[in-house]
């Protein structure tokens, strides 16, 4: 596994103390992906897009990918060596399908770096883009 070493260090005012953030290291990069593909890997795509499931049976490896800790190449391999001996493997293959995904929309950001500024379909553009400021106001997070 990848660890980057040159990165900046956070200032300690905006470092949260929080124990519910990911740890970064190879270590809890390599147990929370084995942990992910030795069972957590079930109910990955009933559970992807549901907020408060997808923490316990979701992947979690985007914050290890951000902080290349990790490779997309790496976990593809590993994922790959799972795969040969798991039962379930259309829920693995649903996973293996998001890492194309993920690649395929990385590389087409790439490529489309105005998709930042400007609508990718330009029927969009005619929209009413009017921010109700009162919901986001009164809305709780659970």
């Amino acid at each position: 596994f990848y660890h980057a070493t040159n990165r900046p260090e956070l200032k300690y005012e905006i470092t949260p103390n929080y124990n519910a953030f990911q740890a970064e290291c190879e270590t809890n990069t390599r147990k929370n992906l084995q942990s992910f593909l030795k069972g957590r890997y079930v109910n990955y795509s009933c559970h992807i897009s549901r907020p408060l499931l997808c923490e316990r049976e979701g992947s979690c490896i985007s914050p290890y990918l951000s902080y290349e800790d990790i490779s997309m190449r790496m976990i593809y391999e590993f994922t790959m060596l799972y795969y040969a001996r798991v039962s379930n493997k259309r829920a693995q293959q649903n996973f293996i399908s998001c890492l194309h995904g993920h690649c395929h929309f990385m590389q087409k950001y790439e490529d489309e770096f105005r998709m930042e500024f400007e609508n990718i379909h330009r029927a969009s553009e005619a929209l009413v883009k009017s921010k109700n400021e009162a919901y986001f106001l009164t809305v709780k997070l659970e």
